[in-house]
């Protein structure tokens, strides 16, 4: 089994994309698989950075909903748009500096 370490920016990503369906916080780190304490680091960063943001609990709950922003939306794009064109250029220099063995 081939294990991935992602990068912060990956797990930003995927946090953004689970706050696509407005969720709680809990939810949200079980789901990206991340210890509590990143986690609420990451919280901070999405918040200050107006990429999720939070709604408080409605009376008589406990706990509070995040959901993304439109900046949030921009960017999953922009993330999209720049992770396709860098494994694109990689594909296109790989399969130039690789011998074509099929003639």
């Amino acid at each position: 089994m081939d294990i991935k370490k992602r990068s912060k920016i990956d797990i930003i990503k995927d946090a953004l994309e689970i706050t696509q369906k407005n969720t709680t916080k809990t939810n949200i780190i079980i789901r990206l698989n991340i210890g509590w304490r990143k986690g609420e680091k990451i919280f901070e960063l999405l918040i200050s950075k107006e990429l999720v943001k939070k709604i408080d609990a409605p009376y008589g709950y406990k706990t509070n909903i995040y959901f993304i922003t439109e900046k949030g939306i921009n960017f999953i794009k922009h993330y999209n748009e720049i992770t396709n064109t860098i494994d694109y250029e990689i594909i296109n220099r790989y399969e130039k500096s690789t011998p074509n063995s099929i003639n």
